[in-house]
């Protein structure tokens, strides 16, 4: 009889980990008590358990921060995360920080009923590793109210079957005691396999350090890290209690406790290293001299107290010292505001957790300056917000150049310390720092505790002096030394600094600019102008917090009740555009377009409110380009029939495109943007509930207006549907909800990639019932969207690629590779004349609801509000034709529109600086152009 197969045997469990200290995996700790269910939403050929394992190994997973535990498909589990490490799949910091994330796969060809059960088998053998109830069992759905997993999700409610299949499975399996015994042959084989091969399946007890270990495994199915963990790598936060030194009286200071939550830095090869010089060092540099210093200053020795927020208090030592030198005594800087801007920067973007690196609290500072601890007390008592105020007082402290330092490298850290006179430096602590004496000497220790952030203010030939941040009564007046043994084996990273200058911008081109430029300077003019403008989207279409524009909902609040009504209050006629950037648009660049035109909307009295959402599509496109040149290219050019060569280029590169990952990219930004209004906590749902008080406040005295680029369209068509429907909607995205019934008195789309059936679901019932007025659409003829290219590789615009290859066929043509979708931002799909078009679009056109403008379109004998010198899909946010034509049927008829179009063509203030999107776009070398 055979013998029974194995638990891991009947899963096929291979092990794939993400690289330590790529942007996907974390190190943060994991305590799983659910286990989240996900399908990939990948019906692609060749989507399987092992490609999506490969894909989180790569760089668009990295880039958009997603990672799961385990891969299922109907032949095998791949597991891509140690259980005990937190993964980026719910959508929400909770569901990341209590749940291991299954994603099963649903590829072409696949045996979904085999891959549901195995899936199964995996779920019922987790739950009873980890001791819990099937009721622990949830989907995607349940942390950020996306639809998701869509196959189980149904209308036959298929997830009770799939939990029915993980009770089945969960039944058989063994207790406990057998799967613990089960585990012995693999303990008893690893002093052998230490000698030899590494075993197949394998602990992290062998390589983790003390404080990252997870309980021990009781099975031989799951591996915990595999590869090994850097001693650098500290998983939780863990709190330290210090004694006052021996002999020291009671009253001088009690045991106190802190919190040690320093990340170390990751891998960046962004850094700029310090290169030491041949400057003379000084054999020494005594405590004594830095704290001579330090008094003549004014540089207070601080106290974080009970809140983690050591990097921001280390760094404001730095900061205190650097201005001393300029100015005595010093005004102390805010160190909670430091660590408040840190944790925006930080490399685990958007999880819910206490502490940051020290890249990020440079970041922070590098992004905002620092204010005065006046301005923004770090006593643990206010509740601050970088508001426009704050912003201008912290751009009178800017940080001016800063530099990694290898902290390894004894030679460049005594240089650098003689050059600035202090640094700034993580490490992991150990219990030698409970107990240090008056002298100051930490001993050194075998238990690691946690990561701390300190400043170095000295050094001698035995080791560094530091100053901390647990008040004056800790080691030697607040400082303490550390042997260069003790260093080397337990430090992370050391930044050295310079203070900048302040720099005053006084226009929005100069603002423009200087953001464009990457310019070292004081960013306050450009955030305290630009912040009441933005709306900060980030995954899953929630409010992002993090980042130099990151808001949250009490800000959005701000925004909208406090910050507009003081801007239009002297307004005649109060205007609100929502703008939102397109697909291959980044953050800074959306943020350029916001510097260029704030100035003359508020003019014309028009309230630009940007909506920025991480879509940047254009790098991966790029890259996603590349890969499928490489794999197919056409046998050879052709001589005269150039045409023909590059249609045919472009015939094998959609297929091969949408397999590597095109067609999963965009229906994951098409989600993400969609689910900003869809979700009950997407950002622009929130946005549209304090709108809704704005406008019961104010009345009928404020007029909406919407502005779309590309992919723009499909992130503010649910909000469109939403904001214009009386009643409750009948169909569409936002079925079932109950409509605001509101009026938009203008909506214009850049290119627009949405679908036509998406456009008919949600903004064309409002065109047609008079909610949307002035609605028009600006789009290139298709000869020239044939000419455009992508990355010089696909000889089409975007908008035909995503056509093609990233959306479902909806048209298929007589080539095998011919397929398409049709998009409202293209002629061929909404001409009258076309073949391919939406009769239902040519209507709404023909009955001139929706007005076509078909770019370039530079007659001086069109109307100006007809006008339009786009020339690429990119092009339209660029053009100034385009824009001024959009600001006139914003404005409407009256004199502000008149003198707007009369106006001369050298006064246009939509003019862009000469770093514009343009340039940076690839043009078709002269050779290959195609001139179709």
């Amino acid at each position: 009889m055979a013998p029974t197969p194995t638990l891991p045997a009947r899963l096929n469990l291979k092990v794939d980990f993400i690289n330590v200290g790529a942007r996907n995996r974390s190190g943060r700790p994991l305590a799983p008590t659910f286990i989240t269910i996900h399908n990939t939403a990948n019906a692609d050929r060749g989507a399987d358990a092992l490609m999506h394992a490969r894909y989180m190994k790569g760089a668009e997973a990295q880039q958009r921060l997603v990672s799961w535990h385990f891969s299922v498909d109907d032949q095998q589990c791949v597991q891509s995360l140690p259980l005990h490490e937190q993964g980026m799949h719910a959508g929400t910091g909770l569901g990341n920080a209590s749940s291991i994330g299954i994603e099963i796969c649903e590829n072409a060809g696949i045996d979904q009923p085999a891959a549901n059960k195995r899936a199964a088998l995996l779920v019922g053998a987790l739950l009873r590793r980890l001791g819990l109830a099937i009721s622990h069992v949830v989907p995607h759905k349940h942390w950020s109210g996306k639809q998701c997993p869509h196959l189980l999700l149904d209308d036959q409610d298929t997830i009770k079957g799939f939990l029915k299949l993980v009770q089945t499975e969960l039944d058989a399996l063994p207790a406990l005691a057998a799967l613990a015994a089960a585990m012995a042959p693999l303990a008893a084989s690893k002093g052998r396999t230490r000698a030899g091969a590494k075993p197949a399946v394998a602990s992290d007890a062998d390589t983790t350090p003390a404080m990252a270990k997870a309980p021990a495994p009781t099975d031989q199915l799951f591996a915990l890290d595999a590869e090994g963990t850097s001693r650098d790598t500290v998983r939780s936060a863990q709190r330290i209690s210090v004694a006052a030194p021996a002999g020291r009286p009671k009253s001088a200071g009690t045991s106190k406790s802190y919190v040690l939550n320093a990340r170390p830095d990751t891998l960046d090869f962004r850094d700029t290293l310090f290169v030491p010089t041949l400057r003379e060092v000084p054999a020494t540099r005594p405590l004594g001299q830095f704290q001579k210093l330090a008094r003549q200053y004014g540089v207070p020795v601080l106290d974080q107290g009970q809140e983690g927020a050591c990097t921001g208090f280390a760094l404001a030592t730095v900061a205190n010292y650097l201005l001393g030198q300029r100015i005595q005594p010093c005004e102390p800087v805010s160190a909670h505001m430091l660590y408040t801007m840190a944790r925006r920067y930080d490399e685990w973007e958007g999880e819910a957790y206490e502490g940051s690196s020290a890249r990020g609290a440079i970041k922070g500072w590098h992004k905002h300056g620092v204010c005065s601890e006046k301005d923004w007390s770090s006593d643990g008592t206010d509740n601050h917000r970088l508001t426009g105020e704050l912003a201008q007082a912290a751009g009178r402290c800017p940080l001016g150049a800063y530099f990694r330092v290898n902290h390894k490298d004894l030679v460049s850290m005594h240089n650098a310390l003689a050059e600035v006179g202090v640094l700034y430096a993580t490490g992991i602590v150990h219990e030698g720092w409970q107990n240090v004496d008056a002298t100051g000497r930490i001993e050194m220790g075998d238990t690691r505790l946690g990561g701390h952030a300190f400043a170095i203010v000295g050094y001698d030939e035995r080791g560094f002096w530091l100053q901390n941040s647990w008040g004056p009564t800790w080691g030697h007046q607040g400082f303490a030394h550390l042997t260069y043994d003790d260093w080397l084996a337990n430090a992370t990273d050391v930044w050295v600094v310079r203070l900048g200058v302040p720099v005053q911008l006084r226009t929005a081109q100069g603002v423009a600019a200087a953001r464009w430029s990457g310019a070292v300077r004081a960013n306050a003019y450009s955030f305290a102008d630009l912040r009441p403008h933005i709306i900060s989207i980030g995954n899953d279409g929630a409010l992002r917090p993090t980042g130099t524009f990151g808001n949250d909902e009490e800000e959005v609040r701000h925004l909208l009740l406090e910050e507009f009504p003081k801007i239009t209050k002297d307004w005649p006629r109060k205007r609100l555009l929502i703008y939102a950037h397109g697909g291959l648009v980044s953050e800074d660049d959306a943020l350029q377009r916001v510097a260029e035109y704030r100035a003359e909307l508020l003019k014309n009295e028009v309230y630009p409110l940007a909506i920025i959402w991480r879509s940047d599509f254009w790098t991966t496109i790029t890259n996603l380009l590349q890969d499928a040149q490489r794999r197919r290219r056409p046998e050879g050019f052709l001589g005269g029939a150039l045409d023909f060569v590059l249609d045919r280029l472009d015939d094998f590169l959609e297929p091969v495109a949408r397999s590597v990952g095109g067609r999963l990219l965009w229906q994951e930004m098409k989600e993400n943007a969609r689910l900003a209004t869809e979700s009950p906590q997407g950002g622009l749902r929130v946005t549209l509930g304090y709108l809704m008080d704005l406008l019961h406040q104010l009345g009928e005295d404020v007029e909406l207006h919407l502005v779309s680029h590309s992919a723009g369209s499909i992130m503010l068509g649910p909000l469109a549907q939403l904001l214009t429907t009386v009643g409750r909607i009948p169909s569409g995205p936002m079925a079932g909800q109950q409509g605001f019934g509101r009026q938009v008195a203008s909506c214009t789309f850049w290119a627009p990639a949405i679908t036509t059936e998406l456009f008919l679901e949600t903004y064309a019932p409002a065109i047609r019932a008079g909610s949307i007025a002035r609605a028009a659409v600006f789009a290139l003829h298709d000869g020239v969207e044939q000419d455009d290219n992508c990355a010089n590789i696909y000889h089409k615009s975007l908008l035909y690629l995503v056509s093609n290859a990233f959306e479902d066929a909806a048209v298929r043509q007589a080539f095998p590779h011919d397929r398409a979708t049709p998009l409202l931002g293209m002629e061929k799909f909404v001409s009258a004349a076309s073949k391919f078009a939406d009769l239902a679009v040519v209507k709404l056109i023909q009955d001139k609801l929706l007005e076509l403008v078909l770019a370039p379109n530079i007659d001086s004998r069109t109307p100006a509000t007809e006008q339009s010198a786009s020339r690429h899909h990119g092009d339209f946010d660029d053009d100034e034709l385009t824009v001024k034509a959009t600001l006139a049927r914003i404005l409407g008829p009256g004199a502000a529109k008149t003198a707007l179009l009369a106006a001369a063509p050298e006064l246009s203030v939509f003019r862009s600086n000469e770093m514009h999107l343009q340039q940076i776009r690839q043009d078709l070398p002269a050779p290959v152009r195609n001139t179709r």
